[in-house]
């Protein structure tokens, strides 16, 4: 892994599905979004969820339209 590679997802993700659609609903609905903060207590998995966006076939395809 690279300095600014995302890492890979190496775990089976339980209870993030519904984070996801909201975090891609955000995105894709509103055009004035430009950049989204995620927050929330420490262990809840927000850096997974990232991840997980990250690999996501719908986030990638619109990243590489533009």
């Amino acid at each position: 892994m690279d300095l600014c590679s995302v890492p890979k997802l190496h775990k089976v993700l339980f209870g993030l599905d519904l984070p996801l659609i909201e975090v891609k609903k955000k995105l894709f609905d509103d055009d004035s979004v430009v950049s989204l903060v995620i927050s929330a207590p420490p262990g809840c998995g927000k850096t997974t969820l990232v991840t997980q966006l990250c690999h996501d076939d719908e986030i990638i395809a619109a990243l590489l339209k533009h």
